[in-house]
């Protein structure tokens, strides 16, 4: 009886360990992925003022560059059934100039060099093995593993106010320039599989989904758009 209580205690005991080892996992996951996505957005449609050396005064010259179909700041995609969002950004890179160790170089997400380059892309997506990915002009990045589910809503100004749609209701009607926010809700799950197989949690939509034994945490967040 004693051996059999141990064992029965020291299996709480690792599951609960495993728990709290998934939990401490995902919350420093999404709160990186969560940053890497918001730094993008908040640069979408952003250009560098340009400098009249005649008045000495700063114009915006050129005309913020676009992705997609209507060639906007924003683009997204819904996921095909239950399939995550994707949700493409651009941007012109910043006239940052030269120093004594010469050019300044930048990079995209995916750590392609763009310092020369007319825009910047970058479309989050997550993979089929669950791995939210950064993809550039060029090549994709990985950013984070455990992802579960990405949904992407979008805040898009209308003539009866702000209106939140999604990007197939967004592409539609032509509102890609019209976007003002963007909601990303991250639904990331742990690695460990437990026995209590039929739980339930609040994932992205504010549908209850079975757990199948697994730790989830889900993420949301609004990034207003700096231009428009």
């Amino acid at each position: 009886m004693v051996v059999v209580a141990a064992v029965g205690a020291l299996a709480l005991s690792r599951a609960a360990s495993s728990d709290v080892s998934d939990l401490s996992q995902l919350q420093q996951q999404g709160s990186y992925a969560l940053h890497v996505i918001g730094t993008q957005i908040r640069h979408a449609g952003s250009v560098d003022p340009v400098r009249d050396d005649a008045t000495g005064l700063y114009a915006f010259v050129k005309s913020p560059v676009g992705v997609g179909s209507a060639n906007a700041m924003v683009f997204g995609a819904d996921g095909k059934g239950t399939q995550p969002d994707s949700v493409s950004v651009a941007f012109a890179p910043a006239s940052i100039g030269t120093s004594d160790l010469g050019p300044s170089a930048q990079y995209d997400c995916a750590g392609t060099r763009v310092d020369e380059a007319d825009r910047v892309v970058a479309t989050f997506e997550v993979a089929a093995q669950g791995q939210l990915r950064c993809a550039g002009e060029s090549q994709k990045q990985p950013v984070i593993a455990n992802v579960a589910d990405l949904q992407i809503d979008y805040r898009v100004e209308t003539e009866g106010g702000i209106q939140t749609m999604d990007a197939d209701e967004v592409e539609g009607r032509k509102l890609w320039g019209a976007v003002t926010a963007i909601e990303v809700c991250l639904d990331l799950q742990g690695d460990e599989i437990g026995a209590d197989l039929d739980d339930l949690y609040k994932a992205c939509g504010n549908a209850d989904k079975p757990r199948d034994g697994r730790v989830h945490l889900v993420f949301r967040n609004v990034f207003s758009l700096r231009t428009h």
